[in-house]
């Protein structure tokens, strides 16, 4: 994207010129930048310059800081600086975000840049990422980073923990504020999801669903600088909404079940557009109603294993049955946001429905309970009948009664090494001692303590694939928030099935960061002691605790 696409009026708001008083210039923080070889003071100050190009030739820009809703104009920001004793040299404390976007008619952005600057809108760059331009909600994003000249040198998508507000910010107000100043002080949150991998590569740690004063539905993807937030109105995708019929839709698929005996099991979107999964209460046949304008048709429906999937989707496909022990039961491609759908479930007959990206990156799941996940699964309501459930799966190694009840777990030197099998213990002997006091814990009913020793075989698991892609000094993920744990694995080149199996564990795992909480219970620490040991016993068929690779079967290397 040209530098100068978004410059209708950025130059009135540069720096103020030499000669005013004691303000320095950006040529002269630049000089003291390259002096001090990219060694910047701490941050003293947070300010947002915005410049935004509409449909219209109209632009608004200016400066954002707290306790200020207007936009200040370059002057106004100098004095605002000054009276903070921050117009010299100390400007270099000043991290300034600059946004430039550009708006389609229906005010969503089409293109954007965000660059990290110190001291104003043309101060030099700093930071990896000090620049991100993309398009739309965070797509085709570009990254690059500052050297210690001040330039900028493209990089992979490298960033690290998600920019989040300080302890002291009221969260909601800032958001509700950023929310009103993009879409007008009527508008409402209607509900707050998580970003996903690629929204949060670009900066944004929430998105929100809004209601205009005109009952116009947006989104908003909410970036964080300092205790500033910013709304980006972008065409960011709702997850997880069951779309609605019409009120003649609605009619005509009562009068279609009162005829044929149907009862709804759910309503969907998928690639041919509206549908409805009904199921005949007689025979408990699946079939699928569309509908030409509000005139339904009814077809068959054979639920089964999604097709048409890409190759890290099916990959993630293949993780979920090895070493999750799910059955896939339906899927197929949401209309809303391209992805795949699918539906699984458990040994004892629990249902999830999941929500994956062409990536192969599961962005959610949830349990699902629905009508069409229980006829699936075994069960149709309102039959009064139950079909037997199918045999439990297998117990891993480390929950087999012989390795878990209390009894037979050694202790002192006798400890058991080889929790995770075989293949863990050789490659990750230094894990041992954390894998087998985790299995202890949860004999003892410790489940806390199970996770703590948890964390310590992830430490291990996560450092070893980083030294396997190249990283030589990886530094500790204990303490960092799962999205900048992941963001770091797929900069790294991670393989679909490992990142998918690390995934899991984040699931699995209770917060936002790889970090032990307060208390979990039996059920939790068994559960995420499974995953950790999925993950290992994955890592392990690849690379070893220093990161060398594995060495397969036929010679080759993992």
């Amino acid at each position: 994207m040209p530098p100068d696409q978004f410059n209708p009026r950025d130059r009135d708001s540069r720096m103020t010129p030499p000669g005013r008083g004691q303000v320095w210039t950006s040529e002269q923080l630049a000089a003291r930048l390259t002096a001090l070889r990219g060694l910047v003071p701490a941050v003293l100050q947070h300010a947002v310059y915005r410049a935004t190009n509409d449909a219209t030739p109209h632009a608004h820009e200016g400066y954002l800081v707290p306790g200020e809703r207007r936009r200040l104009s370059a002057e106004a920001f100098d004095f605002w600086l000054a009276k903070r004793g921050l117009a010299g040299p100390e400007r270099l404390a000043v991290a300034v975000l600059v946004i430039r976007e550009r708006l389609a008619a229906d005010g969503n952005v089409e293109d954007c840049e965000l660059e990290y600057r110190r001291g104003a809108v043309d101060g030099p760059y700093h930071g990896s990422p000090a620049r991100i331009v993309f398009t739309g909600p965070g797509r085709l994003a570009r990254f690059y980073q500052a050297t210690p000249e001040g330039a900028l040198a493209e990089v992979a998508p490298t960033p690290g923990a998600l920019t989040r507000p300080d302890t002291e910010t009221d969260t909601a107000a800032a958001m509700r504020l950023a929310v009103q100043a993009s879409c007008g002080d009527a508008a409402r949150i209607l509900e707050t999801r998580e970003p996903t991998v690629i929204e949060a590569m670009v900066g944004v740690t929430s998105v929100l669903h809004v209601a205009q004063a005109n009952e116009r539905e947006v989104a908003c993807g909410i970036v964080w600088h300092g205790p500033i937030a910013v709304a980006l109105q972008a065409d960011f995708p709702r997850f997880d909404v069951e779309p609605t019929l019409s009120p003649g839709q609605a009619a005509a698929l009562e009068e279609l079940e009162a005829a044929e005996g149907l009862l709804t099991c759910e309503t969907r979107r998928d690639e041919q557009g509206l549908v409805v999964v009904v199921r005949r209460r007689d025979t408990g046949d699946l079939l699928l109603v569309r509908f030409d304008g509000e005139a339904p048709t009814l077809s068959p429906y054979l639920p089964g294993r999604p097709t048409g999937v890409t190759a890290d989707q099916e990959q993630w496909l293949h993780y979920i049955e090895t070493y999750e022990g799910l059955r896939v039961l339906d899927g197929y491609h949401d209309g809303a946001s391209g992805a795949l759908i699918v539906l699984t479930g458990t040994p004892d007959g629990a249902a999830w429905r999941h929500h994956v990206d062409i990536d192969g990156i599961e962005t959610w799941r949830r349990p699902d309970n629905g009508s069409a996940a229980a006829t699936l699964t075994g069960e149709q309501p309102g039959s009064g009948a139950e079909l037997p459930a199918p045999p439990p799966a297998p117990a891993p190694a480390s929950m087999s009664p012989a390795s878990t009840s209390p009894a037979s777990i050694p202790t002192g030197p006798d400890l058991a090494p080889g929790t995770f099998g075989p293949e863990v213990e050789a490659q990750f002997p230094a894990a041992a001692y954390d894998i087998d006091e985790a299995v202890r814990c949860l004999a003892l009913r410790r489940s806390t303590a199970v996770v703590f020793h948890c964390l310590g075989v992830l430490e291990h698991g996560l450092s070893a694939h980083a030294r396997w892609r190249g990283v030589r000094d990886p530094p500790r993920q204990a303490g960092q928030r799962w999205q900048s744990i992941l963001s770091d694995l797929r900069s790294q080149g991670c393989e679909t099935e490992v990142f998918a199996a690390i995934d899991a564990v984040r699931r699995a795992w209770r917060g936002a960061a790889l970090q032990v909480g307060p208390k979990y219970t039996e059920e939790e620490a068994e559960r995420i002691l499974r995953f950790v040991e999925a993950f290992m016993r994955c890592l392990a068929a690849r690379c070893d605790e220093d990161g060398i690779p594995a060495v397969l079967p036929d010679g080759q290397t993992g």
